[in-house]
């Protein structure tokens, strides 16, 4: 029996696709954010499901892509991940993991830095702020000061748009879901 797979270089023109979006809308990079119970976006990019832990895509306005885990799931990424770059960071660390790995971590900083966004004040969006945990959202903020951040101005999510409309039930709970994410951040140390 024949499987049907994406092809390997389908998931650099997503990644290319997506650049395009984030640098349509004045941004420096776009992180999505998945787990075992809302993989779509981190798959959609890597090939790679969720299955223990949270993982993060991040794709810059100048095309570049990598994806981001905690240092446990750093071999198996490696393997299966489509895009060149893999980094390990605490901040997407399982806390099944309570021991921090037995090298340094990269930060989001690191990150951005080897993806080429150097600028003191990156315009970031982050496209799926409903999966992105307080840790993960706290690190961003620490390793990023200055970043202007922009919750759901996703590029990914418009795509969706443009794809199919979602049903009203959807939309409401999309809705609300961003008031008390917009709340959330109006609360959080700048």
């Amino acid at each position: 029996m024949k499987t049907i797979r994406i092809p390997d270089e389908e998931y650099l023109t997503r990644a290319k696709r997506a650049s395009q979006m984030v640098a349509e809308r004045g941004l420096d990079a776009l992180f999505l954010f998945g787990s075992e119970g809302d993989f779509q976006n981190v798959r959609y990019f890597t090939s790679v499901t969720p299955i223990w832990e949270r993982l993060g895509v991040v794709i810059t306005a100048a095309g570049k892509a990598a994806m981001l885990t905690g240092p446990e799931g750093l071999t198996y990424c490696q393997q299966y991940c489509k895009l060149d770059q893999v980094f390990a960071l605490n901040a997407l660390r399982s806390s099944m993991d309570p021991i921090p790995g037995k090298f340094r971590m990269t930060s989001f900083q690191d990150v951005l830095t080897e993806l080429g966004v150097t600028g003191a004040h990156p315009k970031i969006a982050i496209g799926n702020p409903i999966d992105t945990t307080t840790v993960i959202e706290q690190a961003l903020h620490e390793d990023l000061p200055g970043a202007i951040m922009r919750p759901r101005s996703c590029a990914c999510f418009a795509r969706r748009n443009r794809k199919t409309s979602l049903p009203a039930c959807a939309r409401a709970t999309a809705s609300c879901s961003w008031r008390q994410t917009r709340a959330f951040l109006k609360c959080a140390p700048a």
